[in-house]
């Protein structure tokens, strides 16, 4: 009993230690609300007339990306733009969690009831739009073979 107990304790020490790597860089985080804080601030409806629609997006799809990209991230989902970069300008593998595109690919999934052994991988998409365009494609694909 001593060892399991030591044993747990030296797991929780451990990731206690690993914490710092995975969480997200406050700071960057920070300045990158900063960089957009001149930007307006679309309600998730103003977002979606304003970008997504235009481009045949659902609504529904606009909507999740707007709530979980914000909670993902931190960043303020309503300033976001279709050309903004996931990498260079909104730094997304250092303002999220180590695990958000697990997280993202799992809601996803839930809330469009999908299944797939399909995971999110950011590096393949340069813009914003690229990755809101190849995720109603995978919507709209999944929904047509439902039917």
């Amino acid at each position: 009993m001593l060892s399991r107990l030591a044993t747990q304790l030296q797991n929780r020490w451990m990731d206690l230690n690993a914490y710092p790597d995975m969480r997200p860089d406050y700071k960057i985080r920070q300045q990158v609300n900063r960089s957009h804080a001149d930007r307006p601030l679309y309600s998730s409806v103003e977002w979606h007339q304003r970008f997504w629609y235009p481009l045949g997006v659902q609504r529904l799809l606009s909507e999740f990306v707007y709530e979980l990209l914000g909670e993902c991230s931190g960043l303020e989902s309503g300033r976001l733009l279709p050309s903004d970069r996931l990498m260079p300008d909104l730094q997304l593998p250092l303002v999220c969690w180590f695990d958000w595109e697990m997280v993202f690919t799992e809601q996803f999934g839930t809330r469009f009831e999908l299944e797939s052994d399909w995971i999110l991988d950011i590096g393949d998409f340069e813009t914003l739009e690229e990755l809101m365009l190849a995720l109603d494609h995978r919507l709209k694909r999944s929904t047509k073979t439902l039917d």
